[in-house]
């Protein structure tokens, strides 16, 4: 079974150092889920049905107004921005996916930019993750962070 215990948690930013050079990318509002073995779960170890047209490197069975958002790539023992490139791969040419995107964070100004256009976009926050944090952590990690509205 495949719960939260499973994935990587954010930790809240709170009196952390200054994430300068860090990769950012939006906190998306969601449901979220862990592809294994051709079948998604949640973090509350729930399986959820897929329809059989949805598999990874093939046709996403596509529901007007659902979009799969694929943050990570667990398999690859990599950094991050490898991971999310990888991801990237693995849902190009679907009609309802997408990889998240992500910016490196290059100073404070930057950094207070990039929370200010996605909360004016209304978004619900931003995701901040180590570029020097090798594979999938577990759990709650201080390698990544996140900001909530």
């Amino acid at each position: 079974m495949i719960d939260e215990r499973s994935m990587t948690l954010a930790m809240d930013m709170t009196g952390q150092e200054p994430v300068k050079g860090w990769l950012a990318s939006e906190k998306i509002f969601d449901c979220r889920a862990y592809w294994h073995a051709g079948e998604f779960w949640t973090r509350s170890g729930h399986q959820i049905k897929a329809p059989a047209a949805v598999r990874f490197g093939g046709r996403w069975f596509a529901d007007p107004g659902l979009e799969f958002v694929a943050f990570d790539f667990p398999e690859l023992h990599a950094t991050w921005d490898k991971r999310i490139r990888e991801a990237a791969r693995a849902v190009k040419g679907s009609a309802a996916a997408r990889a998240v995107t992500f910016e490196r964070i290059r100073d404070i100004h930057q950094f207070v930019a990039f929370l200010t256009r996605i909360r004016k976009l209304g978004g619900e926050g931003g995701i901040f993750r180590n570029p020097d944090a090798v594979g999938y952590e577990t759990g709650r990690s201080v390698n990544y962070l996140r900001v909530k509205f």
